[in-house]
């Protein structure tokens, strides 16, 4: 009798789902586990500036399917047919072995997980300026859900009137525009002469940073 593949995912929030649910569709019979550190998984992070805004009323209704249907490691079992650990971190790989060491986060118990195949999927991390103050109150990254949730309810809260935003790229562009429409005052810190430098031409960089002037938005190059 063949033993089954054993396939583990490591990452949770969009690649390692998508590969996960594509492995189980392609070969119903491996044994595919998925593993995340944090609470939830498959989150549509691209909606996060639209929740900012106010365009939906749950940060968590982007973890969503378009039936209303929560991805809960739940629902991936039973839809999808994979397993699916939160709250579970990859700290070491063991390539000989064909092992990976995984600590529980609430217990912080360890152990090694077997593997043929090893999938990693756990996406990039916002990049920390090493500039004096990264850690003060207020500040915030646009990565997670909670990220979000955070920054909506401090705002409401606190009654926040002005945002900074460190970077010109697609995620700064989308969050202006929020924010705008929040009603903040809004300034774009870029260290390059245009906006979204690693994407448009300058021509094209001159119509986008017209357009921004043109709602309210104040552009800090160079």
């Amino acid at each position: 009798m063949t033993a089954r593949l054993r396939v583990l995912v490591i990452g949770g929030v969009a690649c390692g789902p998508k590969t996960a649910s594509r492995l189980k569709r392609l070969l119903p019979d491996a044994d595919v586990t998925m593993i995340e550190k944090n609470t939830i998984v498959s989150y549509g992070a691209c909606g996060l500036p639209y929740y900012v805004e106010g365009l939906f009323p749950e940060v968590n209704m982007l973890i969503e399917t378009p039936a209303g249907v929560p991805r809960t490691p739940v629902f991936f079992e039973k839809a999808k047919g994979f397993r699916v650990l939160t709250r579970t971190e990859a700290i070491r790989i063991d390539n000989h072995r064909k092992t990976v060491r995984v600590r529980d986060l609430d217990t912080r118990s360890e152990v090694d997980m077997p593997y043929d195949k090893l999938v990693i999927a756990t996406g990039g991390s916002p990049l920390r300026p090493p500039i004096e103050g990264i850690d003060l109150q207020n500040i915030w990254y646009v990565r997670e859900p909670q990220d979000a949730a955070s920054l909506v309810e401090s705002i409401d809260k606190q009654g926040l009137k002005k945002a900074v935003l460190i970077g010109a790229g697609y995620i700064s562009m989308e969050m202006a525009e929020a924010l705008v429409k929040k009603g903040l005052d809004v300034i774009v810190v870029e260290m390059l002469d245009q906006v979204m430098p690693q994407f448009l031409d300058r021509d094209v960089a001159m119509l986008v940073q017209k357009h921004l002037h043109a709602k309210g938005v104040k552009l800090a190059l160079n």
